[in-house]
């Protein structure tokens, strides 16, 4: 039996990093069960790189919450199964 895990990426302005994390999450050969993006309020691309990923559930915040507050949102919205 596989485990499963739920991702968690909170994100602000990652633009840089965001579609190569993105792409090695998803191409992995054991995928993981969910992958949850919070985006704090970026005013970068990161948005348009997310929505390229269907497997990818966003959460868009409109203010920039911060790191501790957007990984809480994330726990909240995840799967109830997950490990």
């Amino acid at each position: 039996m596989r485990d499963k895990v739920s991702v968690i990426i909170v994100n602000w302005n990652g633009k840089r990093y965001l579609e190569r994390c993105l792409a090695a999450l998803v191409n992995q050969t054991v995928r993981p069960h969910e992958i949850i993006l919070v985006d704090n309020a970026s005013t970068d691309s990161s948005l348009e790189i997310a929505h390229r990923f269907p497997l990818v559930r966003l959460i868009a915040l409109n203010q920039n919450t911060g790191f501790a507050r957007g990984n809480n949102l994330a726990i909240k919205a995840a799967s109830a199964d997950s490990e």
